[in-house]
């Protein structure tokens, strides 16, 4: 083989294989065709899917799809929108009764056989499909998409683990001290916590034996004196639901302590909220792979939840205007370092809302008693929550055993904590 050979053989070994962009946009392109040539030869005025799903009898869910597809943006996002060859069977005998040319519901038929091509070579299947053109090409409809597989997803695990929260609502107050330690108050509560099966194990709270042990300068205690000699837990009874449940308390080797729910009932006759407070002193600041000093809230659940509020306060006299960042992150062992955990961020779109001074903080549906929550929790440790600046965000069916942080770097050129 002489030289010249090889190097054409080399040449075709290198040839670059369509992209999943590329072959997803032709084939959605031909399928807008097509969809665009069967509607308008449907008799009548078609300009809306109403318009469709009354002259052809069909499902309003499938002539919104059609509407999608032709009416989309020139990105491949409207790809998510492509009815199946089966779903459109009926749409394509009903317009042939009414007298749409057989030629142009065949190109139908041929341009959604070769858009499942692109699916079945890049995907195997439309819920992956779904997923990757929902990375490449989000915007406020795939936003919608993301938001039902959470929900979806949320709902799976209800059922397996037997156990639910309608609302988790967690606050950190964070208080920087002179010697660059800090000191945090954390308020959590559990809105509508109940179980589905009587044999599911529902964990209320967990914590080390420092919680019910002499205090040190740098540890974690309830708020509220003689409540986990009462309760098992750093509860607020005047923020639970009447009258409390009987709990259990299960202690491991390693000094971890968890407070479980006892009984059996089910659904809403299990159902109860559940308020906890506990402040922790002098907590050294954590740092960055980059030796950056960074601090924040973590909030880490186990149980499936239908909304996640985290609300995160900044104390201005000593860290002074901040600007937090948001991160999301799958639950796994090593460091929890900003830039060691950024590499299992999960693209949850959800932004941080700044809601001024922690005074101002309102009622919600959500949470109807934070604010009074938090005043009395401030009271308690002799803290203005005037002087905090408050940050908040609102996840709708997070994803379980991941991490919602809100957090910000510390300016070291300041003279502040």
């Amino acid at each position: 083989m002489n030289s010249s050979t090889r190097g054409v053989e080399e040449h075709h070994d290198v040839t670059p294989k369509p992209s999943f962009t590329q072959e997803t946009g032709l084939a959605l392109q031909g399928v807008r065709s097509a969809l665009a040539d069967f509607v308008a030869a449907v008799p009548g005025n078609m300009r809306r899917p109403t318009d469709l799903q009354k002259a052809l009898g069909l499902d309003s869910k499938i002539c919104w799809q059609i509407f999608n597809v032709i009416r989309g943006d020139a990105s491949i996002a409207p790809a998510i929108h492509v009815p199946t060859l089966p779903a459109l069977r009926r749409a394509m005998a009903s317009a042939e009764s009414v007298g749409v040319p057989h030629t142009l519901i065949q190109g139908v038929r041929q341009s959604l056989q070769d858009f499942e091509k692109v699916v079945e070579a890049h995907a195997g299947a439309r819920p992956d499909f779904d997923a990757m053109v929902a990375a490449v090409a989000p915007n406020e409809q795939t936003e919608q998409i993301e938001l039902k597989h959470r929900r979806s997803v949320y709902r799976g695990l209800s059922h397996i683990w037997g156990t639910q929260i309608d609302v988790l609502s967690t606050t950190t107050l964070l208080k920087g001290n002179p010697d660059g330690s800090t000191d945090r108050l954390i308020l959590s509560c559990k809105h509508g916590l109940r179980r589905l099966r009587p044999d599911a194990n529902i964990r209320v709270y967990g914590y080390r034996l420092s919680l019910h042990t002499p205090a040190t300068p740098s540890s974690t205690v309830p708020i509220e004196p003689g409540t986990i000699e009462r309760y098992g837990a750093p509860l607020m009874p005047e923020f639970c639901s009447q009258p409390l449940p009987e709990f259990r308390m299960r202690t491991d080797e390693e000094g971890w302590s968890t407070c479980e729910l006892a009984g059996r009932s089910i659904g809403r006759l299990s159902e109860m909220d559940l308020a906890f407070a506990t402040v922790s002193r002098s907590v050294e600041t954590a740092r960055d792979t980059d030796g950056r000093r960074w601090l924040g809230s973590n909030v880490l659940f186990n149980t499936p939840t239908g909304l996640l509020v985290s609300t995160l306060l900044v104390h201005r006299p000593t860290f002074g205007e901040v600007r937090p960042e948001l991160l999301v992150f799958a639950h796994a062992p090593g460091s929890d370092a900003p830039s060691a955990v950024r590499s299992t961020a999960l693209p949850l779109r959800e932004r941080i809302a700044a809601l001024g001074s922690g005074d101002r903080i309102g009622a919600s549906p959500d949470e109807p008693r934070l604010q009074e929550m938090l005043r009395t929790a401030c009271d308690r440790v002799a803290w203005d929550p005037r002087e905090f600046d408050a940050f908040q965000v609102r996840v709708q069916f997070p994803v379980l055993h991941s991490v919602v942080r809100i957090s910000f770097f510390l300016d070291e050129k300041s003279k502040k904590v």
